[in-house]
């Protein structure tokens, strides 16, 4: 496979995380296809997805700063649980 990170998928088959996640895809992403992120997204029970309009990065726009810090205070929350 030529696409990174392919190749751990089917270490990761029995395996489930309960730890937050928060998923940033870029709809146009030429490095990880949305299939393998798709498929990573469900490994997490608590997985929090944004999706964007671009390629392999996290934007910087008012949209993701809010999402990352929703993100966190939520993960600060409920590690003071």
């Amino acid at each position: 496979m030529n696409e990174r990170g392919t190749s751990l998928i089917p270490y990761y088959d029995n395996i489930t995380f309960n730890e937050p996640s928060l998923h940033v895809i870029g709809k146009q992403d030429k490095v990880i296809s949305n299939e393998s992120s798709e498929t990573l997204v469900l490994k997490f029970r608590h997985a929090v997805v944004h999706y964007h309009a671009g390629g392999h990065y996290v934007p910087q726009d008012e949209e993701m700063i809010s999402k990352l810090r929703s993100f966190v205070e939520m993960v600060s929350i409920k590690s003071k649980l």
